[in-house]
């Protein structure tokens, strides 16, 4: 393929966080408010994925987790259900693994992507804007 140490040893960080994306799981707990709300159930996966894809793990939690909706210029962060930050889970492992083919399979490309993805705390298809 033409490909360097170093753009394989990055493609592989990121099918093997994608993967350990995959087994993210999530419990539920009661807010303040009284709604059922997801939180992870395990740490140390959300942790190895968070380092194999290169972000943050707390931006990653909060992709998961939460979507982020912006009105008017304000930002609403609703705190997702376990069965909802099952399904952000799954659309964000789809999302960078479809950008990653999108983008000609580079790993540069798909890291930048997921990165974006989680840095950004989108989930759900991303933020939905309504003016």
């Amino acid at each position: 393929m033409g490909w360097g140490e170093d753009k394989v040893e990055s493609v592989l960080s990121i099918v093997a966080g994608i993967l350990h994306l995959g087994q993210v799981s999530f419990e539920s707990k009661m807010s303040h408010g009284g709604h059922e709300i997801a939180t992870s159930a395990d740490q140390k996966t959300v942790a190895d994925a968070a380092k194999l894809l290169g972000v943050d793990v707390d931006k990653l939690i909060t992709a998961l987790t939460v979507r982020v909706m912006i009105t008017r210029g304000d930002a609403i962060h609703i705190d997702l259900t376990p069965e909802l930050a099952h399904a952000a889970r799954d659309a964000l492992a789809k999302a960078s693994n479809a950008g990653k083919a999108n983008a000609g399979n580079t790993a540069d490309n798909a890291a930048n992507g997921f990165a974006n993805k989680a840095e950004n705390g989108s989930s759900n298809g991303g933020s939905i804007g309504y003016y």
